[in-house]
Order: structure tokens, then C-alpha cells, then sequence
């Protein structure tokens, strides 16, 4: 089921879960992330995350999901646990693999708006689609009496039909597929309650995709992909420059992590090879961002903001993300959360940014 239309007002008439949760699933081009969350006290806090690479899996065939690899890796990793608690899921598909845009239509029913949008999106794609939508903020539409603007969540129905599968063979039952700015908007909520009464702004910095996304008193404002800032192109750049594999470059970024000891020699002379790439990666993505803040500046009066919450492989890395700071004159904050007991050592610390969308998921119980 495509739920999306559950969750455009993501705080209303419905309550996070108070004891148990579900298993956040989330699929993104290059790893799959699971999460369990409990919540004590109003603390939420993580108490099971798995991550797993899928770059050379076959998991993605340009845009579409393969239900048998995805079924065997999630399978994979609910076995590695034996800690996992839940079977019920909530699951989010990679925004580069969805469709995201602004429609404007003749002033119509809410069944002729769909009937509209089913046509176009199947024209264009050359695929039936499951989709939703909605009417943008007041600033953001282009509606006339004659015209109304909608914003368009749409995903290819064979790879919603994929994600049902696989969770099932997995013995995972998926009862919601989300957005990926809801999820964003639950986990900045969860870091940060007070953010249900500011202006948010946050980063998923993702492998295929980098999201830009606008909240106002917790709901997602406006999204925008930054064009060409995804992680990926500061991988394949620093692959290039240390003449490595992505996924080499990827280890050796994790390794810095882990405070891996070296000499004082070889730690100078590989920051004098990465300082240019992340130099000329920081200055692509700055640019994108002023570009969109420019935009919201201009066009509606939404509140300032006070920092950026970051997500992501882009939000694991100090080196990469704290530059970003100085040209955009605002900070930067890689999103957190508790982690119990079980889970709080260094290692899980520092992956906790690549789990915000999961943990949201987890979040997540039926509602009416």
C-alpha cells in the first residue's frame, strides 16, 4: 500500500508509538538500513540498527528493484540479529528511484486531479505508477481560480509491488511505504521537539541523491534534489584522486572515523590529496543550496532557521561536511539520537546519521 497520503500532516490525528515500534526499513541505492526505536520517558532512543552495502548486489537495475535480491539481503540482515523485535515494518525507497514534481491543473475533483496525474505520469514514464498529492503552501503554488498547483509523490508500481514481496519473504510485513521528507520531518522531531514549532532545514546527503528539504513547524515546506550533489560525485572524485575504488574510498573514509592510528607523515599527506577534492565537492554543493535558500528567501516568508541537520553518508564525515559551514555562514549538525545501552559504543555512535529515515520509520504505528 502507498500510504503517503497518511502522512502529509505528520503530527495530526495520530500518535509516535509509546512502547513498541516497528522495523524501519530503508532502501537506498547503495545500503539498506534497518532500525528498531524505544521510547522512554518521551526519549526516543535506537535499540537496533544493520546496515549493508548493496552497491554490487544487483539490488537496483537502473531505477527498478529486484525483489529477490532485496528479500535475500534483508533476510540477511535480520539474521545477523537475533535482537530484532518487531516483524511489523514501515519501508522508504530512495528518492532518486521515485518521481517528485509540481503539476498544475485545471481546476477539477479530487478524481479528476487523479485520473490527470495517473495519465501523465504513465505517458511519461511508460509505466503505471502509484502516486500521491497534494496542494503546495499558499507562497509555493502558482493556483489561479481557473488553475490549481499540486505537488506529485510518485513511485513505479512494480517497485512498490517489490518492496511488499520482499519484506514478506523476509517475514516482514510492510504496512506503510513512506515519503522520504516525512520520514526526515519524524526524525528531526524526535532529535528535537521543539522543532514541531520552528522553521527546520535539513540534508539528506545520499549516495544517488542529495535532498534539500524545507520544514515548517514540522511539516515538510518545500524539497528540492541539489543537481549534482549527491555523495557519489565526491566519491567518484576522490577515486580518481587517490586512484582507488569507490568502495575503497568509502573504507578509508570509515577508518578515519575509527581514529585508526597513523603517523603523523601519512595523515598530512593523505589530507593534502583529499583538501582539493572536498574543496571543489563543498563548493558544487554550497552553491546549490544559497541557490534554493535564495529561492525560499524571495517567494515566502517562512522564519529563519538556526542550523542545517544533516543526513546521510555526507553527515558521517567531519572533514566533508564541516567546510560546508563556512560559505553557507550557518551550522551544521549531523542528526543524533540516543542509542541504548546495548548499542552505545563508538562504532554505532558514528554511524547513527545514515539510520534518521529508518529510526522515523520505526517510529510509526497504526492509525486510523
Amino acid at each position: 500500500m502507498f500510504l503517503t497520503s497518511s502522512l502529509l500532516a505528520p503530527f495530526k490525528g495520530r500518535q509516535f508509538a509509546p512502547l513498541r515500534s516497528w522495523l524501519g526499513v530503508d532502501i537506498g541505492r547503495s545500503a539498506l538500513k534497518l532500525a528498531e526505536v524505544e521510547q522512554e520517558n518521551d526519549v526516543w532512543k535506537i535499540s537496533q540498527m544493520q546496515f549493508a552495502s548493496v552497491c554490487n548486489s544487483g539490488l537496483w537495475q537502473e531505477k527498478h528493484l529486484s525483489t529477490s535480491v532485496l528479500s535475500a539481503e534483508l533476510s540477511k540482515m535480520v539474521s545477523l540479529s537475533t535482537g530484532w523485535k518487531n516483524r511489523q515494518a514501515a519501508a522508504v525507497v530512495s528518492l532518486s528511484a521515485t518521481d517528485y514534481r509540481t503539476v498544475n491543473l485545471p481546476e477539477s475533483s479530487l478524481d479528476e486531479y487523479e485520473e490527470m496525474i495517473h495519465q501523465e505520469l504513465v505517458s511519461e514514464l511508460q509505466e503505471d505508477v502509484i502516486f500521491d498529492f497534494w496542494e503546495p503552501e499558499e507562497e509555493l503554488s502558482d493556483s489561479t481560480d481557473e488553475v490549481t498547483s499540486l505537488i506529485v509523490y510518485a513511485l513505479a508500481n512494480s517497485n512498490s509491488t517489490a518492496v511488499g514481496k520482499a519484506l514478506e519473504r523476509a517475514s516482514l510485513n510492510c504496512r506503510v511505504l513512506d515519503g522520504l521528507p516525512f520520514s526526515l520531518a519524524r526524525a528531526i522531531i524526535m532529535a528535537d521537539p521543539m522543532a514541531r514549532h520552528q522553521t527546520t532545514v535539513a540534508i539528506d546527503w545520499g549516495y544517488s541523491a542529495a535532498t534539500l528539504v524545507f520544514l515548517k513547524q514540522g511539516n515538510p515546506f518545500y524539497t528540492r534534489v541539489l543537481r549534482g550533489c549527491q555523495f557519489q560525485v565526491f566519491l567518484q572524485d576522490l577515486s580518481k584522486e587517490l586512484g582507488l575504488s569507490e568502495q575503497q574510498c568509502w573504507n578509508l573514509l570509515c577508518s578515519m572515523l575509527s581514529n585508526e592510528s597513523r603517523s603523523a607523515e601519512f595523515q598530512s599527506a593523505l589530507n593534502k590529496r583529499l583538501q582539493p577534492v572536498i574543496d571543489q565537492y563543498i563548493n558544487l554543493v554550497q552553491k546549490e543550496v544559497n541557490r534554493t535558500v535564495q529561492y525560499i528567501q524571495s517567494n515566502t516568508r517562512l522564519p529563519e532557521w538556526n542550523h542545517i541537520w544533516l543526513f546521510g553518508g555526507g553527515a558521517l564525515f567531519r572533514q566533508v561536511y564541516e567546510p560546508l559551514a563556512i560559505p553557507l555562514k550557518i551550522s551544521v549538525k549531523p542528526w543524533s539520537l540516543r542509542l541504548t545501552d546495548t548499542l552505545d559504543t563508538p562504532l554505532h555512535q558514528n554511524l547513527v546519521p545514515l539510520f534518521g529515515p529508518a529510526a522515523s520509520l520505526a517510529s510509526l504505528r497504526r492509525w486510523k
